[in-house]
């Protein structure tokens, strides 16, 4: 479980956390992994609580910049075939700052930091099987691997469209894992909060905290973009991968006000907002692709504006088969939490115990949209090897079609209520009873 200022930051579709702060904004942090006290609660794992800075009545600062790049790096000794591969990308900085100080002396305070983090690094790569030198250059001819398979004559235009994307052999030597290249992934993403406390009274405080996290992450196919029926496509090359664009923000409002009633006993009262929105999206959303290589009836919508995947293997169960080109399975993906959190609690210390008291209210309301093959896929795989299946495909013989949407994503309201009291009471130095 995480908390931020004692206030929940959980997403609940897929486990993540809401804001991470950056590091200049964070204060003390407590990590409890068993014994929880029954203010904690409700995680069978560990619980992190990190509490924020806040500003002083004198201003204080700081910088900070860390940094990576290929030019220290060692060369590669990777080959594809024959000829070495580059040395991998890499650029990668991190930076920022904080600043804190007086609005009013003794009374009120700001703290502010920025975090910034830009990433070009070149992804590990991947051998994988696409069609001969002579294949490419001589589509639906296949003799050069299968005597007297050759069906240039009869190939589909749309069929030809998605062979189109396949690049040719840069290991023309090999039948099978024959294609290798480094391609490049980026992220970038920014962090900032901002944080006001003021002393209203003497036993009266209040503060107020904004932060707001945003990264985008661009993760590459296997195989290089190229241009088919006038648009630029990434062929993908990994049916079950999620290559493409992905976009994550969240924001965070929180209001913590604690009054001092007695040196004994002390009340604090925790309002927050949290707002988080993942995004993942396929290499080619927003194309239309399918609709211009000229397969109708996907592109539909704002959802299936993409290019559908073509499977083409083995024998059904085989492991061998071609990159796959098109999109991944499973994009787009969306998930999206609102988080209001009212919560309240009493400490009340009174000889050797030390009392504590307290409620919590939290509404979520969350959307989960993902399609299973939402633009779907194409396989061929019943012919007894590789390249007659795709001799079968070319001639727009399809063995399977596969296709899943969701007309109405669902969508999620929960109340979580919870009610805790626990007494730390100090038998002697030696011995706490819980």
């Amino acid at each position: 479980r995480s908390m931020i200022d004692g206030a929940d930051n959980n997403e609940r579709i897929i486990g993540g956390i809401g804001i991470r702060p950056s590091v200049e904004a964070i204060s003390e942090y407590r990590v409890q992994t068993s014994d929880y006290s029954a203010e904690s609660g409700r995680t069978a794992g560990a619980v992190i609580n990190i509490i924020t800075k806040s500003g002083a009545n004198q201003f204080h600062g700081s910088l900070f910049e860390f940094f990576r790049n290929d030019i220290f790096d060692a060369s590669t000794y990777l080959f594809a075939g024959n000829t070495p591969l580059p040395k991998s990308e890499l650029r990668q900085n991190q930076f920022g700052g904080s600043v804190g100080g007086p609005i009013l002396h003794n009374k009120t305070f700001f703290f502010g930091d920025y975090e910034g983090y830009r990433l070009v690094q070149g992804v590990s790569p991947t051998a994988v099987t696409v069609p001969t030198a002579y294949e490419d250059k001589n589509p639906g001819d296949f003799t050069d691997l299968i005597p007297g398979l050759d069906v240039s004559a009869s190939v589909s235009p749309i069929a030809l469209n998605w062979f189109k994307l396949f690049p040719a052999p840069s290991n023309p030597g090999a039948t099978s894992g024959n294609y290798m290249s480094i391609q490049k992934r980026t992220q970038d993403s920014t962090l900032t909060d901002v944080r006001i406390d003021h002393s209203i009274t003497q036993n009266d405080t209040l503060y107020g905290r904004y932060s707001y996290n945003s990264v985008s992450t661009f993760t590459p196919g296997l195989l290089p973009p190229v241009t088919v029926a006038g648009l630029t496509i990434s062929p993908g090359g990994n049916l079950w991968a999620f290559a493409g664009s992905a976009k994550d923000t969240a924001s965070n409002f929180q209001l913590n006000y604690t009054h001092l009633f007695s040196p004994a006993l002390v009340m604090n009262l925790v309002t927050s907002y949290l707002r988080i929105d993942n995004e993942s999206l396929p290499l080619n959303y927003g194309t239309n692709a399918a609709t211009a290589f000229g397969y109708t009836g996907v592109n539909v919508s704002e959802r299936t504006s993409a290019l559908t995947p073509v499977n083409i293997s083995g024998l059904w169960g085989a492991a061998t088969g071609y990159a796959t080109v098109g999109d991944g399975a499973y994009l787009p993906l969306e998930d999206l939490d609102n988080v209001l959190q009212f919560a309240g609690t009493a400490t009340w210390t009174k000889g050797i115990h030390n009392f504590k008291f307290g409620a919590s209210l939290i509404h979520r309301n969350t959307l989960n949209a993902q399609d299973n093959y939402g633009i779907g896929v194409l396989s061929e795989f019943n012919a007894l090897t590789l390249q007659a299946n795709l001799a079968n495909f070319l001639q727009g013989n399809i063995d399977e079609v596969m296709r899943q949407n969701d007309l109405y994503p669902p969508h999620y309201l929960t109340y979580e209520s919870g009610e805790f009291a626990q007494d730390d009471m100090h038998i002697n130095k030696h011995l706490t009873v819980n």
